[in-house]
């Protein structure tokens, strides 16, 4: 079983990218975040995959967070809520406004998610409610098991800063450092949010 894919991307088909690894290429349906840009041809990536099979196809189904897979994999055990309809979920709704709407039993917001019915949204809330403040628990915040960016993680959620923004600091640190100094890694992170509040 395949747990995750490290390697050059090498062609990009809408959502789907192409990743060579030793020679061989992967076909990643991969999750685009809100207010996140695609990845580049070239660029190296990590993707956590969940393997999908369905009558007769099988496909790979790819996530920069560890916490997107496990989220998913929770959409999908909703009666009528498929794979694709799962990743269109988390394509257009950050992990907080999901989770805020479904404890404020928000149908709208939820509802105008393309693609995504009244009594769908309401299935949604019905069925993950009561699961909310274990999800989060669980979930955490993805850190690929690395010490430095879990003590990050937690530093930043002390000082209050949300779930979705960690997120989004964690991937920059990834993408730009290998450092595993958690003081050098911290400032940088305080120098991300920084910015992109600027």
């Amino acid at each position: 079983m395949i747990s995750f894919i490290q390697g050059r991307i090498i062609d990009i088909n809408k959502n789907t990218l192409l990743i060579e690894n030793n020679g061989l290429g992967y076909e990643v349906n991969y999750l685009k975040k809100v207010n996140r840009d695609m990845p580049e041809i070239g660029d190296s990536i990590t993707l956590y995959i969940l393997p999908v099979i369905k009558d007769e196809s099988f496909a790979f189904y790819g996530f920069s967070d560890l916490s997107d897979k496990h989220l998913v994999k929770k959409l999908i055990k909703i009666p009528g809520i498929g794979i694709k309809y799962a990743m269109n979920i988390l394509s257009n709704i950050d992990h907080s406004s999901l989770f805020e709407s479904i404890q404020n039993d928000n149908i709208n917001t939820i509802q105008s998610i393309p693609g995504i019915g009244k009594k769908t949204a309401q299935r949604i809330i019905s069925e993950l409610k009561g699961e909310i403040p274990k999800i989060k628990r669980d979930f955490s915040i993805s850190t690929a098991g690395d010490a430095s960016l879990e003590q990050v993680s937690t530093a930043l959620l002390n000082l209050g800063f949300k779930y979705d923004l960690i997120q989004e600091v964690l991937y920059a640190l990834r993408k730009e450092t290998k450092s595993g100094d958690m003081a050098l890694l911290l400032k940088r992170a305080l120098a991300i949010i920084s910015e992109k509040r600027t």
